[in-house]
């Protein structure tokens, strides 16, 4: 049980951390299951788009802050452009002789893959058709697009929503490409594309998407017939990058119900883009330049040097053909002439999927976290932030309170205790989650994306939780504290007090020294004066010896008429209390032979003292469990009785401060003093006792204290 008070902090942190990560745990699992097309959210998860839209974000920045990556292959692949020069200098739509003109002269430029990302689902003309497939068949290199396009569908008279058809280019350019390759980029719950599909399952038929079947056509996978290893390495999701061998593919399913598996909607595995760039990363011409060879470099000399051996994706790159996709603002670095005619934060299609194709030819995948991963970093995250919060709670505490203790000897105004606690606790305590975040952001150079924003937003609620926590208890401290000690001590003493955090209620046995002092002399003054002149001379002469004691760090435990009882070395733990309470009782005495010089009245001071073992607690009765109005601080036991004795004892001997062996032993070479034998109420046998006549190598003081000098 003990051990469980103990760490009462920490258990309490731990169930906080425990309910946030259940919390957080829940749009984890929610998010993990991002792709599926048909994902069902929990109605009570009401912060999921936001949460899901943050992270989100933090992957973007995390792709901003990696920079600008050539890829390895940049200088297999290139894009002809259909721009704004295109868009407005060419009849519309492009006739399609324009493409097979511009097929020639790739080919003749030795281009080894031409992919065209143009819808050719309907007829244009038999003609200008007869041109396209003629241009297509003789070159042998042409790769169409095929579109997945939403569609609506009802069954039996009830909607069932919207499916994904699929759309191929018109049966006799079909012909002519060796594959379907599906030109489809899904988008994400913000609506950008962060993914690229590598193929989908429709009807049980393996369809590539355009990037995988650009490589397999370069990479010279396809047969030409039933293209079965192309088929089996889209299955597997292992393809053969350029140098490193075959690489796995991190796919992920969108998951269909099973009452649209009859449809065409596709069971679509993607993995995310890898960008390593803004538009025009890769090497980017006009499609007007390239088909009329106007300039020497795209002569067919210059075509040769521009497009021999590359793969060539013919394309729109301007906004007015609305293919474009909104991507991570990582694109706002775009500084091309090709990026003014379209938004700063998009990528045309066409580039997109030139970015997928040096993915999978480089081998080069951004690997995500598995669903026990993602909770298990949520949860460890969180717990470990929860208990490192409320480990820090005794360092930052002592640091803050000590800096209390300078300021406040300083004299400056204010309190710096609880800036200073909060400004400490919010450096320190967010310590795991920027080690989180800078750990997030090193794997992501290599190349690891770790869900970041649900366990920083939990290791951060649950900071803040536990921080709240920790003020309520310090600041609770603080102020019972002052409560309790703000007459009976310094503000020295006090700030020491609460540097030293020490819990004042709870009975303890220590070690002090603790001093007597009566005064003789006030009896005779009080029947001789009103009442008034006696507490208004009692006040003035308390007010002159009480400053005293607090300089030694010394306690007023009480006030017993004339009589002080204080206390060394309780309230703030020192080792030189005896020192310090001899110390106290020579200068308090000289102060009584001054304020007596200047005042007049004959009060003289007689002082016991004695080191020894107290029990020191909060003493009193209480009305109610909660009440303590009438409950004190104080020590009690032996010690106190034989320095009250001691005070008494110098009637006897004719002396001003006598205390015991055991203070004179604890403080040598202090003050100047003589021992002699005293039998003392309470003991059987005489016991040695020292009067202390002035400080250590000092003229002897006491007869400024005796009556005689007055």
């Amino acid at each position: 049980m003990k051990i469980l008070r103990k760490l009462r902090i920490e258990i309490i942190a731990g169930v906080l951390a425990l309910v946030i990560s259940a919390f957080f745990g829940l749009h984890v699992l929610n998010f993990a299951h991002r792709n599926e097309s048909e994902r069902e959210v929990w109605t009570g998860l009401r912060f999921w788009q936001t949460l899901e839209a943050f992270e989100y974000r933090l992957y973007d920045a995390r792709i901003s802050s990696r920079g600008k990556i050539v890829p390895p292959s940049k200088d297999k692949i290139a894009i002809v452009g259909i721009d704004e020069n295109a868009f407005f200098n060419t009849s519309w739509p492009i006739p399609r002789s324009n493409y097979a003109n511009l097929i020639t002269r790739l080919k003749a430029a030795g281009a080894r893959v031409i992919v065209i990302d143009v819808d050719f689902s309907s007829h244009q003309n038999s003609r200008e058709d007869a041109a396209l497939e003629s241009a297509m068949e003789k070159a042998g290199n042409v790769l169409l697009v095929s579109y997945l396009t939403p569609e609506r569908v009802e069954k039996n008279d009830e909607d069932v929503g919207l499916i994904l058809r699929t759309t191929t280019p018109i049966e006799r350019l079909d012909d002519w490409t060796p594959d379907i390759a599906l030109a489809f980029i899904p988008l994400d719950s913000d609506n950008r594309a962060r993914r690229y599909p590598l193929y989908a399952d429709i009807n049980n038929s393996t369809i590539g998407s355009v990037a995988a079947l650009a490589c397999a056509s370069y990479q010279r996978i396809l047969d030409h017939n039933q293209n079965k290893k192309y088929e089996g390495l889209l299955r597997t999701g292992r393809w053969p990058s350029q140098s490193a061998g075959v690489l796995r593919v991190p796919l992920v399913a969108s998951l269909n119900s099973d009452d649209r598996s009859e449809s065409e909607t596709p069971t679509i595995f993607s993995t995310p883009l890898y960008f390593f760039g803004p538009q025009a990363t890769f090497q980017t011409d006009s499609f007007l330049d390239v088909l009329n060879g106007n300039e020497e470099q795209y002569s067919p000399a210059g075509r040769k040097k521009k497009f021999d051996g590359k793969i060539v994706f013919v394309g729109a790159t301007t906004h007015f053909l609305k293919d474009v996709f909104p991507v991570p603002s990582f694109a706002r670095e775009a500084k091309t002439s090709l990026a003014n005619d379209i938004s700063i934060d998009q990528l045309p299609g066409v580039e997109i999927h030139a970015t997928a194709t040096a993915m999978l030819l480089d081998g080069i995948y951004i690997r995500t976290q598995s669903t026990p991963v993602m909770l298990l970093t949520l949860f460890g995250l969180t717990i470990g932030a929860s208990l490192w919060a409320a480990s820090l709670r005794h360092f930052v505490s002592r640091l803050a309170r000590s800096a209390q203790v300078l300021w406040t000897k300083a004299k400056w105004r204010g309190q710096i205790h609880t800036p200073l606690w909060f400004g400490l606790y919010l450096f320190l305590g967010a310590l795991p989650i920027a080690l989180f975040w800078w750990y997030c952001n090193f794997a992501f150079q290599k190349n690891l994306w770790i869900i970041a924003a649900y366990p920083l937003l939990s290791a951060s609620a649950v900071t803040a939780g536990v921080l709240l926590m920790l003020f309520s208890v310090e600041s609770g401290t603080r102020r019972k504290t002052e409560t309790l000690f703000s007459r009976a001590a310094s503000p020295e003493l006090l700030a020491k007090m609460l540097a030293s955090g020490g819990d004042y209620l709870k009975p303890e046995v220590i070690c002090v020294t603790v001093l007597f002092s009566d005064l003789e002399g006030f009896t005779n003054y009080s029947e001789s004066h009103s009442p008034a002149e006696v507490i208004e001379v009692t006040n003035d002469f308390l007010s002159s010896v009480v400053p005293i004691i607090h300089k030694y760090d010394g306690w007023v435990d009480k006030y017993i008429g004339d009589a002080i009882m204080a206390v060394f070395g309780a309230l703030v733990e020192r080792e030189d209390h005896a020192q310090v309470a001899l110390k106290c009782a020579v200068e308090i005495q000289d102060e009584c032979a001054k304020w007596r010089k200047k005042t007049g009245v004959a009060f003289y001071m007689r002082v016991g003292i004695h080191t020894g073992e107290v029990i020191a607690g909060y003493m009193g009765s209480r009305e109610s469990e909660n009440s303590r109005e009438r409950m004190d601080y104080t020590v009690i036991g032996d010690t106190v009785n034989l320095a009250s004795r001691l005070e008494g004892k110098n009637k006897e001997y004719n002396s001003w401060i006598m205390c015991s062996a055991e203070t004179f032993e604890a403080a040598p070479n202090v003050v100047a003093a003589h021992s002699v034998s005293a039998l003392i109420k309470g003991k059987s046998k005489e016991v040695e006792v020292f009067i202390v006549t002035g400080l250590e190598n000092e003229p002897e003081r006491d007869k400024n204290w005796a009556k005689d000098v007055s």
